[in-house]
């Protein structure tokens, strides 16, 4: 198999599910999980996310203006449910949804202007971030998870108190 990275769109405008190509021998497997080349964006910063527990729920979170970041998702292992929500002014899938099943070697491709949470699946899943704008802490904000009609596939389990606190969306 090669190890180019594949782009499947989704439902929504600019979201892509991404697979990594793998190679496989008697060691075992190389991926390829990014190429900024095929995926058209330059990230700043990488960021990890280790979740301990099956049921654990982060986000709906984003970046407000002038801050707004793309970013590519990717699970190291485990399994993820991935949401992204279209929160870009004037949109006209505004408030639309869209969720992916995720696992090792899977990711999604997150343009501005989305809010972007995941529930794990499993115990012990794991998530790389790419982000092509630095973070600035006064912007972060999100939105509860609640909202927009998402169908979680599994019962949150682990939520934080600033998770669960988020406001919803007028």
């Amino acid at each position: 198999m090669t190890l180019d990275i594949h782009r499947q769109p989704t439902e929504l405008d600019g979201v892509f599910r991404l697979t990594a190509g793998s190679s496989e021998d008697e060691r075992g497997a190389f991926s390829r999980l990014f190429d900024a080349n095929v995926l058209g964006f330059h990230p700043v910063q990488v960021s990890g996310s280790d979740n301990r527990k099956k049921g654990t729920l982060r986000g709906l979170h984003f970046m407000a203006p002038p801050h707004e970041e793309t970013k590519v998702v990717q699970v190291i292992s485990g399994r993820i449910f991935d949401v992204a929500v279209d929160l870009r002014a004037g949109s006209p899938q505004f408030g639309r949804w869209q969720g992916l099943e995720l696992s090792q070697g899977e990711g999604v491709y997150i343009p501005r202007g989305f809010a972007h949470g995941f529930l794990t699946l499993e115990d012990a899943s794991s998530l790389i971030y790419f982000m092509d704008t630095p973070f600035v802490a006064g912007a972060a904000s999100g939105t509860h998870h609640d909202q927009f009609g998402i169908a979680w596939p599994e019962e949150v389990r682990v939520i934080s108190a600033r998770d669960r606190a988020l406001p919803r969306m007028g």
